[in-house]
């Protein structure tokens, strides 16, 4: 599992550099809306609202699901439950392929969502059924309207199982796919980290948060030049 992890952080700390190398982007920042930062799934949800939090202005922040009572708790003020016919709210049960799948239902739904769109940035957990799933399926659609994509992503815990820690590979390599840059976040990483005392873990989650916050603030301060 380390080579993804590795290989998502060297593509993924570029993101911000590439952006400004990329010319066609960059000429239709002035023709196009402000960047969005989607968070797919709960994990995403979770990192979402740390930016609604950060309180950052000239951003859109919407929050995606299959749950519709995750979705209900979400401090974003955009909100977009995603195949609510297959799932009926009840959200993906750990199937990355449930997730896609409910996507795909709500594509024309997604599809406005990131139209016109400078740059979109899907952030979520790797490793479940909604994130994993339905963000390869999102950074397409946000591809192919002419955005410039981001995803910046977790994997799980070793302690998770082989099977979450082989959907969360499935899901970062299908984002890379689609998407134009990618950070992966390992999840293992975070009780390796040296500390001088023990810390709780909802604190190193937050040390997550804070650098998807980070990463949403320089892309928006790039784009507002």
């Amino acid at each position: 599992m380390k080579d993804y992890t590795r290989r998502g952080i060297i593509r993924g700390a570029a993101a911000v550099g590439a952006l400004g190398a990329a010319t066609p982007v960059c000429a239709a920042i002035s023709t196009r809306q402000p960047m969005v930062v989607i968070g797919v799934g709960d994990c995403g949800g979770n990192m979402l609202n740390a930016v609604v939090r950060a309180g950052l202005a000239g951003v859109d922040l919407v929050a995606v699901n299959t749950d519709a009572d995750a979705l209900a708790r979400s401090l974003a003020a955009q909100k977009l439950l995603i195949g609510a016919e297959l799932t009926r709210g009840l959200g993906a049960g750990a199937n990355p392929r449930v997730g896609q799948q409910a996507a795909l239902e709500s594509a024309v739904a997604l599809r406005d969502l990131v139209a016109q769109r400078a740059v979109v940035v899907l952030v979520a957990g790797m490793g479940g059924g909604t994130g994993t799933g339905a963000s390869p399926v999102i950074a397409g659609l946000a591809k192919g309207a002419g955005a410039y994509t981001v995803g910046m992503v977790t994997a799980p815990f070793d302690l998770e199982g082989r099977r979450r820690r082989c959907q969360a590979l499935e899901g970062v390599h299908a984002l890379w796919d689609t998407a134009d840059a990618v950070v992966v976040r390992h999840n293992e990483e975070l009780i390796r980290w040296p500390r001088p005392v023990p810390t709780a873990m909802s604190h190193l989650f937050g040390l997550v948060d804070a650098e998807v916050v980070k990463l949403v603030t320089e892309l928006r301060d790039l784009l507002e030049g």
